[in-house]
């Protein structure tokens, strides 16, 4: 537990530094849509088979028929292939010791850059979007962690709370929000997710508009102890995280973690895969996420 004077100092995130609006994440694929589905399917490339932080996508649907993570996404191998030959431009190339192999990966400085000339997010942002794309916690991005975050991040994914593509996204705004790594989300953390969901004006936990609602917020989901000593929240896991979206106690996530602009589409086909994203979706808009 976590004493809430202590959080409302600074003191709740240890190297939380970030002013908090982006994205969190982490999590693997698999499952049809149930409620505790581990999500996409394939975490890696498309089988052939197969910093505007209040960006809304086009619609939530309340249930999917999809097999998969890329096929709710709508994600076709046409945006592997994009994606693919952005990430050949600024990745780094190390010849491996064995058959002359070459292993190529974003590190930081890659990853940044990439997101600086696509403009796909405020510079602010780039290392907690490294971080949480960054699944198997290496410090570099290999090509299927980046084709999934950014997947995931797109302006035009849906965000099903009951499937693939909430499973997945909430991990990564989860991951995104974590910004120490602990595996929790901190008051000051949490804070700075509830000022996002609610699309306040500003993200600082010491504000007193945002210590307030995030206080109102972790006591409806009772995260917050009140006794004698004062206050006290509990930080929170991401399984109780995402039991709170499943359970439309946390609304407001399909914000959250979303580029600016889509790094996995060209130019020319963008609106194309916005108008499938949402097609069919008018009015079926679920509540929550």
């Amino acid at each position: 537990r976590q004493s809430l004077d202590s959080a409302m100092t600074g003191g709740g995130t240890k190297d939380g530094t970030k002013d908090g609006s982006g994205s969190t994440g982490g999590g693997t694929g698999g499952g049809t849509g149930g409620g505790n589905n581990s999500g996409g399917g394939n975490s890696g490339a498309i089988n052939a088979k197969g910093g505007n932080r209040v960006h809304s996508p086009p619609v939530e649907l309340p249930s999917s028929n999809a097999q998969n993570f890329f096929e709710e996404a709508k994600i076709t191998q046409s945006e592997e292939s994009e994606l693919k030959r952005k990430f050949g431009k600024f990745c780094t190339r190390v010849a491996a010791a064995e058959k002359g192999d070459e292993q190529t990966f974003l590190t930081l400085d890659n990853f940044c850059r990439m997101l600086q000339y696509y403009e796909c997010a405020g510079s602010q942002y780039y290392e907690a979007y490294f971080h949480s794309i960054d699944r198997n916690h290496d410090d570099k991005l290999d090509f299927q962690e980046l084709f999934l975050g950014c997947c995931a991040a797109d302006p035009a994914t849906v965000h099903i709370l009951n499937s693939f593509t909430g499973f997945e996204r909430s991990q990564y705004i989860f991951d995104f929000y974590d910004t120490n790594r602990s595996g929790g989300l901190e008051f000051d953390e949490f804070a700075r997710l509830t000022a996002d969901c609610l699309s306040l004006q500003s993200t600082d936990p010491n504000d007193e508009e945002v210590k307030r609602q995030a206080i109102e917020k972790a006591r409806d989901l009772g995260a917050l102890q009140e006794s004698r000593s004062g206050m006290h929240f509990t930080c929170i896991k991401f399984e109780k995280f995402y039991q709170f979206i499943q359970n439309e106690r946390l609304r407001g996530t399909s914000r959250l973690f979303r580029f600016n602009k889509s790094i996995i589409k060209s130019r020319g086909g963008h609106h194309t895969r916005r108008a499938q994203g949402s097609s069919n979706t008018a009015g079926s808009q679920a509540s929550g996420g």
